[in-house]
């Protein structure tokens, strides 16, 4: 009896520490950018972080082999995949194609479904050389900007006290365009592999589907 206990504690703890998110920080200005991904109190990735040394590996002397031979070698991995194109037909590889990006739309949409932005501040600056070609710049980047933000914070939860996106013109003679982007987007690791491993089920059976078809194409072709 004990040890179911403690088994389901174990399991009840695991799935907490698993339901915390992963925050990936960004922020990307003109003099100061950086990437963090964070989880709990470790640091998993920071772009600013010092690069350590890398150490100098000995390099093992290769028997040399017949140019010919290794011609042949680099047209084989590099005509594989084409090949393999070839042989479905400009049908089959749109529809490989078509199922492929809906696997990664899929992936998205389940991300976008647990994630938040728990920090998401953009703003911009719109300066040049007279007061016309600013005008027309802050135009062509505020239908850009705008929409886009739009359509990221209509997808994913966020926070609207910490949410800012703002675009404004200097028409001052001889000002400098400035920029500021600065993203906290959160993810629950069990969410992220969740959506990780159907998205790679998915991937995995189109890719069974799809040799499979090469294989009772070839039986038929050869049949004939």
């Amino acid at each position: 009896m004990n040890g179911w206990i403690i088994a389901a504690i174990v399991i009840a703890a695991l799935l907490l520490i698993l339901c915390i998110p992963i925050c990936i920080e960004a922020l990307y200005t003109k003099g100061n950018s950086y990437l963090k991904v964070k989880w709990l109190f470790i640091t998993l990735f920071d772009s600013n972080a010092p690069k350590k040394p890398k150490k100098k590996k000995k390099k093992k002397k290769k028997l040399q082999e017949n140019p010919a031979a290794q011609q042949g070698k680099k047209k084989k991995k590099k005509g594989a995949f084409f090949e393999s194109f070839k042989d479905k037909g400009i049908v089959g590889t749109i529809d490989f194609i078509k199922d492929t990006f809906e696997i990664v739309f899929g992936l998205l949409g389940d991300v976008s479904k647990f994630a938040r932005l728990s920090r998401f501040k953009v703003k911009l600056k719109v300066s040049s050389s007279n007061a016309a070609k600013t005008a027309v710049l802050y135009g062509s980047i505020c239908s850009a900007v705008y929409p886009a933000c739009s359509l990221i914070l209509n997808k994913i939860r966020h926070n609207k006290k910490k949410t800012k996106v703002n675009v404004s013109p200097d028409f001052s003679e001889g000002g400098a365009s400035e920029y500021k982007a600065e993203i906290h987007f959160l993810l629950p690791v069990i969410f992220a592999i969740y959506a990780a491993i159907k998205a790679a089920v998915k991937y995995i059976i189109l890719i069974v589907k799809n040799k499979t078809q090469e294989n009772v194409s070839s039986n038929k072709s050869l049949n004939k």
